[in-house]
């Protein structure tokens, strides 16, 4: 979870704030979603008190922390992040889906109509980017993800935290990667984005490959306290930054 690697890799990944999450709070959302998208639920006025009182809280934090306000986050719980959640505003990622694919089209001399040129405009959208608490809300309370991680809490024990990671406005899904470490050994590295070809990516291979290698032997590799994880890393303007920490497990997706 987030909460457990981030103090050991904090000075190698992006500047991180937490909220943690009252059971209260994760009840609302529970009832919200369990209301509004699967219709069994029993969403009230008072759930609507207090996702007020978490949308204020969210909010102040955005005023007071000077890089949130200025870059926005990636906003994601300690396990996962509401990447099927739906975003506040979509027609304004909807133009810059346009954007990106227009920018290819023209500067890559890609065809408009094919497919693998709109998976990669995908790539380019940064639709998970939040500004605000709105920008939050949206998502954490349509994720399926957020439902079933905030119900397993609630049934199971332990404790949640939101999290608000600093956006980084040059790292694109195509250029995240996925590295596989067994018994201190970094033995295979991915591309994240597994749905689309990307060409510029491909000529960059043996570099990024050497990047990453590097950076983890120098960087991950002390810090680490155990000898099998799966770990995502970002290739922004020459150089790497870790994104994230995942178990060695099959619900840890291959790419």
């Amino acid at each position: 979870d987030c909460d457990q690697w981030y103090p050991i890799l904090e000075p190698i990944t992006f500047k991180t704030y937490f909220i943690p999450l009252k059971l209260e709070q994760a009840e609302a959302i529970i009832q919200y979603y369990s209301t509004f998208y699967i219709g069994r639920g029993s969403f009230t006025r008072e759930h609507t008190v207090i996702l007020e009182d978490l949308e204020k809280q969210i909010d102040n934090l955005f005023a007071t922390t000077p890089g949130l306000r200025e870059k926005g986050a990636f906003l994601r719980l300690c396990g996962r992040s509401p990447k099927d959640g739906e975003p506040n505003d979509p027609q304004r990622f909807y133009d810059e889906y346009h954007s990106n694919l227009e920018y290819l089209c023209n500067e890559k001399h890609l065809d408009i109509l094919d497919g693998n040129t709109k998976i990669w405009a995908i790539a380019k959208t940064h639709w998970l980017i939040v500004k605000n608490a709105k920008d939050c809300l949206s998502l954490l309370l349509s994720s399926n993800k957020v439902y079933q991680d905030l119900s397993d809490w609630k049934n199971n024990g332990g404790k949640e935290q939101l999290c608000f990671r600093e956006w980084d406005k040059d790292l694109d899904d195509d250029n995240e990667y996925r590295a596989f470490i067994y018994e201190d050994k970094l033995t295979a590295i991915a591309q994240y984005d597994h749905f689309g070809r990307f060409d510029d990516i491909i000529k960059m291979k043996d570099k990024v490959e050497k990047l990453i290698h590097e950076f983890w032997e120098k960087e991950v590799k002390p810090r680490m306290k155990i000898h099998h994880y799966i770990v995502d890393f970002g290739y922004v303007n020459g150089h790497i930054i870790l994104i994230e920490v995942s178990p060695f497990l099959r619900t840890t997706g291959a790419g």
